[in-house]
């Protein structure tokens, strides 16, 4: 009867939520997030998905284990020394006891049922790493929204891979994980001080992991400040890590796999070669820039004044140049 096809749709919905009720565990690395920490713990308890909250503290901080807001699903790990968010992440991944898990930063938060989305859809593709919808929100309030399908087009490994090798990457907020996957690739470099959720998604590409979209809900990835401009002061060590990471994806992929990436490889690389020379790191822009050259980039990256530039002087003595001219001005 119409009514027994109802009932027996409606019986079906309610079982597909049930088996991801609880399945979660989100991991919130905490260092002097005092101010932050409450509001993104409850924006995961508001979530059914989720069985527990792993607030990992990066060293003692009093102010901050106060702040954790108190609840059954709530566990904190309070780690002895500084060690970096890294580290505090696989802390929690190792206490993590539920099928999926989040790394949420303590200044993010969730909104909408997003993980729950992000769960259902594992659940449906029996996959390792879903990703969801998430918004920027820069000071004063304003916000940025980038929908899913416009930042992984595609449900395949070499997509994404080549999309955050272009610069169109998922913050933490809006990834989960399967639990054993991410502990199989080897969890987080604690080696890495920059761009570590690039390197794990890299390790995770090349591991060929089922991927899944969720329909709904969003992360949100607070913006303290820009953060992202090219005279950003990163350290030279930083900018070898960058480029390491680059390298290792071209040694490791299959040859037909990293051609379909050398435009987004070779922009990359002219990108971390402005950045080594801006910070007078002369011999690590060397090799980025002569890496970029060898993958075919010519294009000038930045406004036409800065294209002109670069082609009159060099790229190093432009951005030298300019580096000075910022220092006058501030």
């Amino acid at each position: 009867s119409r009514l027994g096809r109802d009932a027996r749709a409606t019986f079906y919905v309610l079982d597909v939520s049930s088996r991801i009720d609880g399945k979660v565990s989100v991991v919130i690395p905490a260092y002097k997030a005092a101010a932050t920490i409450g509001k993104a713990v409850r924006s995961g308890l508001d979530d059914a998905a989720v069985g527990e909250i792993i607030v990992v503290l990066d060293g003692p901080d009093p102010a901050l284990l106060h702040a954790v807001p108190k609840n059954d699903r709530v566990k904190t790990i309070e780690r002895p020394s500084i060690a970096g968010a890294p580290a505090a992440r696989n802390t929690g991944l190792a206490a993590a006891a539920t099928e999926f898990v989040m790394f949420l930063d303590a200044d993010d938060y969730v909104e909408g049922g997003l993980i729950g989305a992000m769960a259902r859809a594992g659940a449906a593709r029996a996959a390792d790493l879903m990703f969801g919808s998430f918004v920027f929100e820069l000071p004063m309030g304003r916000r940025i929204a980038v929908d899913i399908a416009s930042a992984v087009k595609r449900l395949d490994a070499m997509s994404v891979l080549r999309e955050w090798v272009g610069g169109n990457f998922v913050p933490c907020c809006s990834v989960l994980w399967r639990t054993e996957f991410v502990r199989r690739i080897g969890g987080w470099d604690e080696a890495m001080l920059k761009n570590q959720d690039g390197e794990l998604v890299w390790r995770a590409c090349r591991s060929k992991p089922r991927i899944a979209r969720a329909s709904a809900g969003v992360g949100v990835y607070v913006q303290s400040d820009s953060g992202h401009s090219i005279s950003e002061q990163v350290s030279e060590e930083i900018c070898a890590q960058q480029i390491a990471v680059l390298a290792d994806i071209e040694k490791n992929l299959p040859p037909e796999d990293f051609r379909a990436m050398t435009t987004e490889a070779g922009d990359r690389y002219h990108r971390l070669a402005r950045i080594a020379y801006y910070n007078d790191y002369a011999a690590i822009g060397k090799v980025a820039e002569g890496a970029a050259r060898r993958l075919g980039h010519r294009r000038q990256s930045g406004s036409i004044w800065h294209g002109m530039l670069a082609r009159l002087v060099g790229l190093q003595r432009k951005e030298r140049l300019l580096a000075r001219l910022h220092r006058r001005r501030s």
